[in-house]
């Protein structure tokens, strides 16, 4: 039973990471995506960027969710774990309202200013989203790396 967790862990920490990987190109994709023309391939690759990283969120809850239960429940782990949790749930709904609807409104084909808008949006959600990993990263390697 110990290897089916640590596998469920391996894909919760690869899930992680593509999403991580990805979302740091997005940056990119959204400037020239506000100053591109309708129908640019740039506009595609960031549609296909955003579907990826959402799809990376949710297999990162499920994957982290799976390892979390198959390694004994709610009771097993600490609260730093329980809040790591609760916090890739936060980036799973940043993700689908607000980074998936900012690109929805960059994509499209509105005048400059509200593009311009949606891709400020856009960056910071992203950017939202960097710091929860991080923070997410952090809580659960804080019991392998005690301050004091």
């Amino acid at each position: 039973m110990l290897t089916i967790k640590n596998l469920f862990v391996l894909f919760h920490v690869v899930t992680a990471a593509g999403w991580f990987g990805v979302a740091l190109l997005l940056g990119r994709i959204a400037r020239a995506a506000a100053v591109s023309s309708p129908g640019d391939a740039v506009r595609e690759i960031g549609a296909k960027a955003v579907s990826l990283t959402g799809m990376f969120a949710v297999l990162t809850f499920l994957f982290g969710l799976a390892a979390f239960l198959i390694g004994g429940g709610f009771g097993s782990y600490g609260p730093e774990y329980h809040t790591s949790l609760l916090f890739m749930l936060v980036l799973v709904g940043i993700q689908f309202f607000v980074i998936r609807p900012a690109w929805g409104t960059l994509a499209a084909d509105g005048d400059e200013e509200s593009r311009q808008a949606a891709r400020k949006r856009f960056a910071m959600s992203i950017g939202a989203g960097h710091l929860i990993w991080l923070f997410v990263l952090v809580l659960m390697l804080a019991r392998y790396y005690p301050v004091m």
